[in-house]
């Protein structure tokens, strides 16, 4: 299902949601937007450490939350392609998520994909996610990051508990969750 907020739609090994955004900015600023560890704090809702090579890890320390996130580089193209699987806990898992990140040079910027692969549709997760490209490209731009804080809060039984609403961006995160939860529900 394409919506104005992406494309969703079921595959043999579970669900893909692919954001698109122009970016007027190179590819290589874009690029170190997406894969050095200070840079990415400036507008991810994270802390991260990464391995930038093959097989490297990536640990995404979600402190607003209270959780980190563990994953594998599957896939290091510089400066265009970058691939990682991820998954919750500092366990060895089998990851069944994956996120792919593909950028394109345009006469007027880039191009970039963002493509979620998951076994199910998580609409505060793709939320989540839209929003952090709107912070993206608004750094990339030269907002303040400050002006953009994700929500803080707690999971309880699976369920994110909101204890403070986000800012900028972030205050649109519960609006987004409803829209992608009635696009999902099409797919």
């Amino acid at each position: 299902m394409k919506t104005p907020r992406g494309v969703a739609r079921k595959g043999p090994n579970g669900f893909e949601v692919i954001f698109e955004r122009h970016i007027p900015h190179p590819p290589q600023r874009v690029w170190s937007a997406l894969t050095e560890p200070e840079k990415i704090e400036t507008w991810f809702c994270a802390r991260v450490e990464i391995e930038r090579r093959l097989g490297g890890k990536i640990i995404e320390h979600h402190d607003h939350v209270g959780v980190d996130v563990h994953g594998e580089v599957t896939r290091w193209e510089a400066p265009r392609v970058f691939e990682h699987s991820w998954w919750f806990g500092n366990g060895e898992k089998t990851p069944e998520n994956k996120v792919l990140w593909e950028l394109f040079p345009e006469e007027s910027g880039t191009r970039l994909v963002l493509t979620h692969r998951r076994p199910g549709l998580d609409e505060g997760g793709m939320s989540g996610a839209h929003v952090s490209l709107d912070v993206l490209c608004a750094v990339l731009d030269g907002a303040d990051p400050k002006q953009h804080a994700a929500p803080a809060g707690n999971f309880r039984d699976g369920e994110f508990v909101q204890t403070r609403a986000g800012r900028g961006f972030w205050a649109n995160r519960e609006k987004l969750e409803q829209e992608y939860k009635r696009d999902f529900a099409a797919v």
